[in-house]
């Protein structure tokens, strides 16, 4: 044997025992092998998960199989640090559901809302979601200023995103938005606990210095990505009470939080 298949036999062993960590059992890490090939078709399987309520249902040959590894491996979505008596937590770009199913899990007894623009996806986050019961809501739309339709498209399940007049896609779609203060208003919402943002450069338009809705967030997790930018995502955030910091972990996460009786936070970003 080679050097180079030695070194390949040792990573695919790794990978092994991190799945065998993650799952229940080995044949959810077979099952979870199987989502993970791109040619792989047929119906949503379900994928036990250790420390779960009830399994995930994962679609072979999407990027469902990553975005599952990408929620309960690395976990970039969770707070850094503790959170108290957490009773709401939106989920902007829910994906199928399995953030906002680590966050019922998290707090068991916290209202959850998971908004998602693909109709699909959004269905699937609600198979994900069902065993929590009425305490979790999926709503499909895409987060925007304006209420109203949107085109939107890409090559992969978690990446879809909202295109501008100037971009081509072959697989264009249509889907309902919703912004922030119709979102707050439809579920009666005068304070949220904890908000993930993660909807693919859309936070470019939608968080911005004096939103009514950022002063109605206690923490956020943002992902920004092009054409937003980091230093303008923190300086939006900073305005509006809140203490910026980059994630270490991640290359374009910014956590969010308040400190009770303080003002804008000083932060120093460099991109």
């Amino acid at each position: 044997m080679t050097v180079k298949s030695t070194l390949w036999q040792n990573l695919r062993i790794g990978r092994f025992f991190e799945l065998r960590r993650l799952f229940v059992g080995l044949r959810d890490v077979v099952t979870y092998r199987r989502c993970n090939r791109a040619r792989a078709v047929g119906k949503a399987l379900p994928i036990r998960v250790k420390g779960l309520l009830a399994p995930l249902w994962c679609r072979p040959g999407t990027s469902d199989a990553q975005a599952l590894w990408d929620t309960f491996g690395p976990a970039y979505h969770r707070p850094p640090m503790p959170l108290a008596d957490v009773g709401t937590v939106i989920d902007l770009g829910a994906n199928v559901g399995y953030t906002a199913v680590d966050f019922a899990n998290r707090w068991p007894h916290a209202q959850i809302i998971a908004v998602k623009l693909d109709a699909a996806n959004a269905d699937l986050a609600r198979r994900n979601l069902d065993p929590y019961g009425p305490r979790c809501s999926v709503v499909h739309a895409g987060v925007s200023v304006h209420s109203g339709m949107v085109t939107y498209g890409g090559t992969r399940e978690y990446g879809f995103r909202v295109l501008s007049d100037r971009q081509a896609c072959q697989d264009v779609r249509e889907a309902p938005t919703i912004t922030m203060d119709a979102l707050l208003d439809r579920f009666s919402l005068h304070h949220v606990d904890f908000l993930k943002m993660d909807i693919e450069g859309a936070e470019a338009s939608v968080v911005t210095p004096g939103a009514r809705w950022l002063r109605q967030v206690g923490a956020m997790m943002m992902e920004w990505h092009p054409p937003a930018r980091c230093e303008a995502m923190a300086a939006a955030l900073s305005a509006s009470g809140f203490n910026v910091q980059r994630v270490v972990s991640h290359p374009r996460g910014l956590w969010a939080w308040k400190v009770e009786g303080c003002g804008p936070a000083e932060i120093e970003i460099r991109e």
